[in-house]
């Protein structure tokens, strides 16, 4: 990792100042523009630098670290040293610091493979191939594995980054091995992602003829998958009975089926590999599902009897119980459904006990549902929060909503760090009007997870609705929207915000848009009063209408109809 880690001190170098010698070594990694390591006065303060960098890295300060190891690496000459600068700014997920280090290393040693493989990949990372195309083409000619570079090559290109240009620099770069099966495919792949799909389908047919690979074989179905489903299948099937172990194909092969709903090929599969139990048991919730029950339950019964006396099963097992236990609770079975959850063991028994809270609730036996909650006994921070929030929704229907809010308070203190926890204690705070609980707890949400979307909606909503702090409103909103911009609860508040900001054209296009990807009835009625208050009546009246027809049982339609005076 480190040069110093690597450096040859002299026998007589004294704590002052220590030399390293010039090493001739066979390892591309080390060599410089000639071939050796060059002649570092490792001195006291270079020897510090490097020190404090590593500590700094430690302390998570890659800045730091990046930028001292660079400026020595150009002071020094040493390519290790750059080689160091650029895996720290590969760790950090830093593009700009890659391609700067990338560049020096390759300076330094412009003959060192991984050098010119570090700087090619920081600009396909870019989409910039114009500044790449001699010195790949280069690359790929010194090659001593032509065929695997190229498949590498055509990997690496990122699939967003300007397609168009990536076709031409990959062409550019193969020109001479267009007759490879890995340039075929290859070029498959750009025209695909360039909406060339004729020509990608040729190339990929192409390839499949002459290299029947895994890659191949995937690459093809995808591009038949649109026009002839079949005819996906068919390639994927069939390259899985010559290669059972291909777990890409096997994979890519039982998304289609899911898909398409095939149950008799989901049910195929389960056979197929009924020696792999992880498999097996996603198969049973694939089938679940789609829709075939009976299907999964009977994958489960063999399961059970395949494995039950095996070793090391145990929690393969408790799986295949729960998952008999969700579909007792799907047909209503109740009693069955307790059955399986008592065969669970081991770690999954928390899970069990849940399941078991779960199936006395459905019965309407809150009770003996909380009571099955106090039982649980885990450490596991997701089956806690589980539980709290299990327990304050039966103490809500048992004791109200302000027991439910006390509980989730304790709760909120017990799991400082569950953003659900703290969002469904805002949410109870919300509903018992209690606005300082509401925003203290969002804003504790938000701070545990700067990207949860609904926690600034609903902050920015509540305060839209209930306070004068329409900038702060408008703050929160937006932020949602950012995240989230097809959330139709999100665009609902970006609407209801613009309709408060008498923006009323702004309100009806953003209301529209959330009614088209959820009929709520709360959207409905901002779309009413939206419409109504920018003078578009007949628009209103229409938008009414609909709504009354959706939930003709509405107490608030008739209000909103009495407060806008609709005819």
């Amino acid at each position: 990792m480190l040069a110093v880690a690597s450096v040859h001190f002299c026998a007589d170098s004294t704590a002052d100042e220590v030399k390293v010698k010039t090493v001739n070594t066979d390892s591309a990694d080390s060599l410089s523009v000639d071939g050796t390591v060059p002649f570092v006065d490792l001195n006291n303060k270079i020897l510090f630098q490097l020190i404090a960098s590593e500590i700094a890295l430690q302390r998570q300060e890659a800045g730091a670290a990046y930028r001292t190891y660079l400026n020595l690496a150009e002071e020094t000459k040493d390519p290790r040293i750059a080689k160091r600068a650029v895996e720290i700014a590969v760790a950090a997920n830093a593009q700009k610091e890659f391609q700067k280090a990338s560049a020096v290393w390759l300076k330094l040693a412009p003959d060192n493979r991984r050098a010119q493989e570090a700087y090619i990949q920081s600009f396909l990372s870019t989409g910039e191939f114009g500044r790449i195309t001699a010195l790949t083409k280069n690359y790929l000619s010194q090659s001593k594995d032509i065929p695997a570079t190229i498949s590498k090559l055509s990997s690496a290109i990122p699939p967003g980054k300007n397609p168009k240009s990536a076709l031409a620099f990959f062409k550019a770069v193969c020109a001479g091995y267009e007759n490879l099966p890995q340039t075929k495919l290859g070029l498959a792949r750009l025209e695909a992602l360039s909406g060339n799909f004729k020509a990608a389908k040729k190339y990929a047919e192409a390839a499949f003829k002459e290299d029947r690979s895994a890659d191949a074989a995937f690459i093809l179905a995808s591009l038949s998958v649109k026009e002839d489903p079949q005819k996906a299948k068919d390639i994927l099937s069939s390259y899985l009975k010559d290669h059972a172990d291909q777990n890409k194909i096997r994979d890519a092969y039982t998304q289609l089926l899911a898909q398409t709903n095939d149950k008799d090929g989901l049910v195929s599969l389960a056979k197929q590999y009924a020696n792999d139990p992880n498999y097996v048991l996603s198969l049973a919730l694939i089938l679940i599902q789609t829709g075939h029950p009976q299907e999964a339950h009977n994958s489960l019964d063999n399961f059970i009897s395949k494995y039950k006396d095996r070793e090391g099963q145990q929690d393969n097992l408790s799986r295949a119980y729960l998952l008999l236990s969700d579909l007792a609770i799907g047909r209503k079975d109740f009693s069955a459904a307790l059955r399986y959850t008592q065969q669970v063991k081991g770690n999954l028994v928390p899970s069990a006990q849940l399941q078991t809270a779960n199936i006395y609730s459905r019965q309407g036996e809150n009770e003996k549902a909380l009571a099955s909650l106090k039982d649980i006994r885990s450490d596991d921070p997701v089956i806690k929060e589980d539980i709290a929030l299990f327990e304050a929704r039966l103490v809500s229907q048992i004791h109200g909503e302000k027991a439910a809010f006390s509980l989730l308070q304790q709760a909120s203190l017990a799991n400082p760090s569950s953003k659900t926890i703290h969002y469904e204690t805002a949410m109870m705070a919300e509903r018992l009007d209690d606005l300082k609980n509401t925003e203290k707890h969002l804003k504790e949400a938000i701070n545990l997870d700067p990207n949860f979307a609904n926690a600034y909606n609903a902050l920015g909503y509540t305060l839209l609705e209930r306070t004068k702090r329409l900038k702060e409103a408008a703050k929160y909103i937006n932020r949602a929207y950012e995240l989230e911009p097809d959330n139709p609860f999100i665009l609902d508040s970006k609407g209801w915000l613009e309709f408060k900001r008498k923006k009323y054209k702004a309100a009806v296009n953003f209301l529209s848009e959330a009614l088209k990807l959820s009929e709520e009835e709360d959207i409905y009625m901002h779309l009413i009063e939206a419409y109504w208050v920018k003078g578009d009546k007949a628009e209103a009246l229409e938008s009414y209408k609909k709504a009354l027809s959706l939930w003709p049982n509405s107490v608030e339609l008739p209000e909103l109809k009495k407060r806008l005076r609709l005819p």
